[in-house]
């Protein structure tokens, strides 16, 4: 959070200059409040902005494809997963071992979530 407040203030200062003395610092007259003022003020706006548009963006999608973009969601993070875990026992054999019949099953697993990837794909296509 303190990164952040830095990056803003810094952001502040280079976009909104006021008059430098001759050391690279600020005029004691300088007033860069509305400087910060007015990057602080576009970031709220903007993050506003956003949340009412997330907001606007779920009251009008249909529950119906909704619902298939969250069960699309946990397919693709459960076959992430999977290959994962198969990549690693392919790679790490000695740490991530997987047995013949654990690595058949990840493969079926995989296959499975595929196929049911395409088809929840092809349900959003028709929506």
């Amino acid at each position: 959070m303190i990164r952040r407040i830095k990056f803003v203030t810094l952001l502040a200062v280079f976009l909104f200059p006021g008059p430098a003395s001759a050391f690279c610092g600020l005029d004691i007259d300088a007033d860069t409040g509305r400087g910060i003022l007015a990057v602080w003020g576009a970031a709220i706006l903007g993050l506003g902005g956003f949340t009412l548009h997330r907001m606007w963006q779920n009251a009008t999608v249909h529950p119906k494809t909704l619902a298939l973009r969250n069960r699309l969601g946990e397919h693709e993070r459960g076959l992430a997963l999977v290959t994962a875990q198969l990549l690693n026992a392919e790679n790490y054999p000695k740490e991530c071992s997987l047995t013949e019949d654990q690595r058949r099953d990840r493969q079926e697993a995989a296959n499975a979530l595929r196929i049911n990837i395409a088809d929840v794909n092809a349900q959003l296509a028709s929506t």
